[in-house]
Order: structure tokens, then sequence, then C-alpha cells
């Protein structure tokens, strides 16, 4: 049954919203979604209270567990980071806390959480393993 879990959410991250952290996006996040997955980068415009914190604040999560991006630094390290850059650092931050309470609200998410790691200051970290390949994270 996980392994089902896994591999429909690997590619989707609406399905990995719903499945993983029982959150189903809108309309706009789920449009948002379907391309950020074979991204480089991907930036989410839109008008106010569209759900862009709260969208990215998923992405990340789904990117750091699946590693979806490529990294020129993997033979290097198992560290994979996921860097989530906004305007401000109040911005920044309320990304990391949406990720950091869904990730810990959700009891198939949490299970990949090193959670006596979470840092928030100076660099807020939501470490997370994937028992193959060891930690990575989420800044």
């Amino acid at each position: 049954m996980f392994s089902e879990i896994w591999e429909s959410s690997r590619y989707n991250v609406s399905t990995f919203s719903e499945r993983f952290l029982g959150i189903t996006p809108n309309p706009k996040q789920d449009e948002w979604f379907r391309g950020s997955p074979w991204a480089v980068e991907s930036c989410f415009t839109a008008g106010n209270r569209a759900g862009k914190s709260f969208a990215e604040s998923i992405e990340a999560l789904h990117s750091a567990l699946f590693q979806t991006r490529p990294s020129k630094y993997a033979h290097m390290t198992n560290i994979y980071n996921v860097v989530c850059l906004s305007l401000t650092m109040d911005m920044s931050m309320v990304v990391y806390g949406t990720a950091m309470t869904m990730a810990l609200d959700s009891p198939l998410y949490r299970q990949f959480v090193i959670e006596d790691e979470i840092k928030g200051y100076p660099f807020p970290i939501i470490p997370i393993c994937d028992g193959k390949k060891g930690k990575k994270g989420f800044r």
C-alpha cells in the first residue's frame, strides 16, 4: 500500500498533497504543481490571498522528500537542500512555519522528519531522511 502511495506521489505534487498531507490544493495551486516537479526553479505569481505561501510549503516538502531537482553536488554529499526565497524574511518564515506544521501534523510525512535536528534560527531547517541516502534538508 505504501509503495503505491509513494509512486503515485513522486511526480504529482497534488497527489502528494492529498495522500501524504491530507490537503486538497485549490485549482490554481494544482495548475502550478503540475509543472513544478520538473523545474529547476519555479515561480508562482498570483494576487493576495491566493495561497502562494501555502502552495510553496507543500511543494518544498515534496521536493525535499523526492529530490525532484537535479543536484550537481549529489556525488559529494547526501544532503539535498530545498531553498525558498521571498522578498522578506517574514514571508520566508511563513513558508517555513507552514511547512513544519504540515510535516509534523502528517503521520505519513512525520516519519521522515528528524525532529531533534529541526532549527528555526539562524538558518531554518527541517531535516528529513528517506532511510536510504541519509539526511536531506529543507532550508
